[in-house]
C-alpha cells in the first residue's frame, strides 16, 4: 500500500472501528439487558463492563507501545482480536441465560460477574487499540495526531449511533448488525497489517516518568462530569421524544458530536499546552452546562412540538428532539471534547501517556455515570444533580487556572469568577424542578389546566401523578401511561372467570394499579412487578382503599423487570398478565412484546395457565405484528375486547384448550365483590350479555388475516424502530380493519 495512503488510513481505520464498536454496545448492551432485566442497575453493569474493560485495555495498549516498535502491526492483530472475541459473543450469551435461568443466587453478583466475564475481551482488546493507534501518527506536536485520531474514532461512532438506530437493527435485525460489525472488525485488522507506517511520524522520544497531576486530574474530572451530565440531559429531554430509541440516539450522537469537533478543534491548537488551558476548559464546561439549561427555557422550545403532541404517543418525533440535543448538549460537549488532547500535549502526546490519560478520563466517566444515576438523581433530583457537577467542573477548572496563570496578580479572578457564577447559577434554579416544569409546558399545551398532584425523580424514571380535566392520570418520563379505565380491570378479570382455579396470578407493568386491585377481587395470591419504583409509590393517589389492597396477605409488590422475574421464576404462575407501558415503539416496550418473551411466558405457566396481553388498537402496522407474533406462540388462543369501542384487544394464550364455561362464570360474574369491581367505571356490565360481546374469537379466526404479516421476535425488533413505515402517515395511523368484523357467534 502507497505511503500516501499510510497517511490517512489510520483515521479512517479508526473511524471504522469507532462505528463497529457502537455498534457492538448497542447490541450487547440489548442481548443483556433481555436477560438481567431493563433496569438501571442493569444498563449501569453493561455501561460499566464496556468502560472498565476500555481502561484496562488503555494500560495493555500503553504497555504494548513499549514493547512492540510496528504499532500498525499491533493494531491490526488488536482488531482481529476484537474480532474473534466479537464472534464468540453469541455463545457466551446463551451461556449467561442458562446460568440466570437456573441459578438461585442474587441477581445482583451474579450480573456483576457474567457481564464482566463476558465484555471484559473484546472490549480490552478495544481499549488497547487507541494508545497503539496513537503511536502510529505521533507527530511533532503531541496533541495533534492523538486529537485528530480521536475525533475520527468519534465521528465513526456517530455514524454507528444513527446507523444503527435508522437503518441497521431496523433491517438487518440485532443478529445481522452484530455480524456485520463482526466483518468490519476483521477488515479493519487486515488492512492495519497491509498498510505501511505512515509519512511524517516523529523518532519516539521516552516519556515523561511521571505525568502532569493537571493533566491527569482534569481528564478524570472532564470524564466525570461529561458521563453524569449526559445522564443529566437524557432524563430532561426523555419526554421529548417519549422514550423512542431515536430520541435516545440523538442525544448520544450529538454527544459524541460535540466530543469530536472538540477533539479535532484542539488538535489544530498546538498553542494550547497549558495547565491553565485545562482548567479554562472545565471552567467553559461548567458554564455552557449551566446556559444550555437556562437559556434553553424548556417552556419556550416545547412550542415548536405541540403541533405534533397529540400523535406523538403514537408516531414518534425525529427533528425536534435532535434540534433540543443540538441546543443543549452540544456546546458543553465540544468543550469537554478538547480536554483529552489538550491534556495529551501537556503530557508528551505518545502512546504511553494516552494510555494513562484515557484510563483516567475512562475511570471519571463510570464513577459520573454511576454516581448520576444511582445516587446524586434518586436523592438530590435533576437540577441540583446539574449543580453538583456544575461545581465539580467550576471547582476544579479555577484551581487548575489559578495555579498557571500567566499573570500571578490575577491568579485568583479563576475562582473567584466561578464562585460568583456558581452562586447565580444556585439561586437562578433554586425552588425549581426541571422535570416538572418541561411536564407543565407539555400539560398546559392546551385549554385545560392542569395540576401535578406528585412528582419525583428515582433511579428508573421521573414518575408524576397530575389532574387534568377532571381526571387523574399517571406519567412516566413525561408520557401518560394510565388512568381509571374498565379495559384495565377486565385484563384482569376475563383471564380470571375463564381459569377453573388460579392460585397465583403475576401482572406485569403496574401503571396506577387497577389490574392488580381487580385481581385480587378473584381467589389466589397476586404478584405485582413494575421496574420503577415510583409507580408504586402513586398507588394511593388513585385509589382512597389502596392500603387494603397493598396490605393485602394474599398480595406482593416488586420492583424489578417483569421479563427478567419470569426468567428466574422457578414455580410458576396459573395467569400472567402483560400490559407493557406505551407508547409501542417506546424503548424497551418490545421486550414484553416478542416472539421470545411469549415463549418464556408460555413456559412458566402452570398446567392449564392463561398468558393475558394487552395490545392497543393502533397504528395498525404494529399491532398487526404484535399479534402475529403472540397467536404463533400459543397452541391455543383467544381474542377478546376490554371495551365496546374496541380500543385494543387483549389476548389469551395457553397449551391447553380454554374452555369457555358459561355457568361457572355467569356464577363468578355475581359474585358480590366482582361485581362490584365491575360496575365501579361502567354500569354496562349489570348485564351478563355484556361480558360476552366483548369476545371476538379464536385465535384461528384471524390467521389468514395474518398471514404476510412479519413476527416481533428480540433479534427484529420492528415496532422499536417505525421510522420509515411511519412516513406515510395516513396508512400508519388508521386503526386495524378487523375491529370492524362481525360478533363472533359461536361463543
Amino acid at each position: 500500500m502507497s505511503r500516501r495512503a499510510g497517511n490517512w488510513a489510520p483515521f479512517f481505520l479508526f473511524a471504522l472501528s469507532g462505528f463497529s464498536g457502537l455498534a457492538y454496545e448497542i447490541v450487547w448492551t440489548r442481548r443483556l439487558v433481555l436477560v438481567f432485566g431493563a433496569t438501571v442497575e442493569s444498563a449501569s453493569t453493561v455501561l460499566a463492563g464496556f468502560m472498565a474493560g476500555f481502561a484496562f485495555g488503555s494500560l495493555l495498549g500503553g504497555w504494548l507501545t513499549k514493547r512492540y516498535p510496528r504499532p500498525l502491526r499491533v493494531y491490526g492483530f488488536l482488531e482481529l482480536g476484537v474480532a474473534v472475541s466479537a464472534a464468540l459473543f453469541p455463545l457466551a450469551i446463551h451461556g449467561i441465560l442458562a446460568v440466570v435461568e437456573s441459578t438461585s443466587l442474587p441477581i445482583g453478583p451474579v450480573r456483576f460477574a457474567l457481564t464482566f466475564a463476558a465484555l471484559l475481551p473484546p472490549t480490552i482488546l478495544m481499549g488497547a487499540s487507541f494508545p497503539v493507534l496513537v503511536e502510529a501518527v505521533r507527530t511533532e506536536d503531541p496533541g495533534r495526531g492523538m486529537g485528530s485520531l480521536y475525533a475520527a474514532n468519534l465521528f465513526g461512532a456517530c455514524a454507528g449511533v444513527l446507523g444503527s438506530a435508522f437503518f441497521l437493527v431496523a433491517f438487518l435485525g440485532l443478529a445481522g448488525t452484530h455480524w456485520l460489525a463482526v466483518a468490519l472488525s476483521a477488515v479493519t485488522g487486515v488492512v492495519a497489517l497491509l498498510l505501511k507506517a505512515p509519512s511524517g511520524v516523529v523518532a519516539k522520544k521516552t516519556a515523561p516518568r511521571g505525568l502532569p497531576r493537571a493533566a491527569l486530574s482534569a481528564v478524570f474530572v472532564s470524564g466525570l462530569c461529561g458521563m453524569a451530565l449526559e445522564t443529566v440531559w437524557t432524563r430532561i429531554l426523555v419526554p421529548s421524544f417519549n422514550n423512542s430509541a431515536y430520541g435516545f440516539a440523538s442525544v448520544l450522537f450529538v454527544f459524541l458530536l460535540g466530543l469530536g469537533i472538540g477533539s479535532r478543534a484542539a488538535a489544530v491548537a498546538s498553542r494550547w499546552n497549558r495547565p491553565a488551558t485545562l482548567g479554562a476548559l472545565l471552567l467553559a464546561a461548567g458554564v455552557l452546562a449551566f446556559l444550555g439549561y437556562s437559556g434553553y427555557e424548556v417552556t419556550q422550545l416545547l412550542q415548536m412540538r405541540f403541533a405534533d403532541m397529540e400523535a406523538s404517543g403514537v408516531r414518534p418525533l425525529f427533528l425536534e428532539p435532535l434540534l433540543e440535543a443540538l441546543l443543549l448538549i452540544l456546546p458543553v460537549a465540544i468543550a469537554q471534547g478538547m480536554v483529552l488532547p489538550v491534556a495529551a500535549r501537556l503530557s508528551g502526546g505518545d502512546g504511553s501517556a494516552v494510555s494513562r490519560l484515557y484510563f483516567w478520563n475512562t475511570l471519571g466517566g463510570i464513577l459520573g455515570a454511576l454516581a448520576a444515576g444511582f445516587w446524586l438523581i434518586p436523592i438530590y433530583n435533576v437540577q441540583n444533580t446539574l449543580l453538583i457537577v456544575m461545581a465539580l467542573s467550576l471547582a476544579w477548572g479555577g484551581v487548575l487556572a489559578a495555579r498557571d496563570f500567566p499573570v500571578p496578580a490575577w491568579r485568583w479572578a479563576a475562582p473567584a469568577g466561578a464562585a460568583v457564577f456558581m452562586a447565580v447559577a444556585c439561586l437562578q434554579l433554586r425552588g425549581r424542578h426541571l422535570t416538572v416544569e418541561a411536564l407543565s409546558a407539555w400539560l398546559t399545551h392546551g385549554d385545560l389546566e392542569a395540576n401535578i398532584l406528585r412528582a419525583e425523580d428515582d433511579e428508573e424514571a421521573s414518575v408524576a401523578v397530575i389532574s387534568r380535566g377532571g381526571s387523574t392520570f399517571l406519567s412516566i418520563n413525561g408520557v401518560g401511561v394510565a388512568g381509571h379505565s374498565n379495559p384495565t380491570k377486565l385484563m384482569a378479570h376475563i383471564p380470571l372467570l375463564i381459569h377453573p382455579h388460579a392460585e397465583k396470578t403475576l401482572v406485569i407493568c403496574f401503571g396506577i394499579g387497577t389490574t392488580f386491585r381487580s385481581a385480587l377481587h378473584h381467589p389466589g395470591r397476586v404478584t405485582a412487578v413494575d421496574l420503577v419504583p415510583g409507580v408504586l409509590r402513586a398507588f394511593q393517589f388513585f385509589y382512597p382503599d389502596w392500603k387494603r389492597w397493598a396490605g393485602d396477605p394474599r398480595a406482593l409488590r416488586l420492583v424489578n423487570d417483569g421479563r427478567n422475574h419470569l426468567l428466574r421464576e422457578k414455580e410458576g404462575y396459573d395467569v400472567v398478565i402483560v400490559d407493557p407501558s406505551p407508547p409501542l415503539y417506546a424503548a424497551g416496550t418490545v421486550n414484553l412484546y416478542s416472539k421470545d418473551f411469549f415463549a418464556l411466558a408460555r413456559r412458566r405457566l402452570r398446567p392449564g395457565g392463561i398468558a393475558a396481553v394487552w395490545v392497543p388498537d393502533y397504528p395498525e402496522s404494529e399491532f398487526l405484528m404484535i399479534m402475529k407474533s403472540f397467536l404463533v406462540s400459543f397452541p391455543h388462543t383467544q381474542v377478546w375486547r376490554c371495551d365496546a369501542q374496541g380500543r385494543g384487544v387483549l389476548l389469551l394464550g395457553s397449551d391447553t384448550p380454554m374452555l369457555l364455561d358459561r355457568a361457572l362464570i355467569a356464577k363468578r360474574l355475581k359474585e358480590p365483590e366482582i361485581r362490584r369491581d365491575l360496575l365501579e367505571f361502567n354500569k354496562d356490565f349489570e348485564k351478563e350479555a355484556a361480558f360476552w360481546s366483548l369476545y371476538m374469537g379464536p385465535g384461528e379466526r384471524f390467521r389468514e388475516m395474518l398471514s404476510g404479516v412479519r413476527e416481533v421476535s428480540d433479534d427484529f425488533p420492528w415496532i422499536e424502530y417505525p421510522f420509515f413505515r411511519s412516513l406515510d402517515r395516513k396508512a400508519y395511523l388508521r386503526s386495524p380493519a378487523f375491529f370492524n368484523w362481525p360478533p363472533y357467534k359461536g361463543a
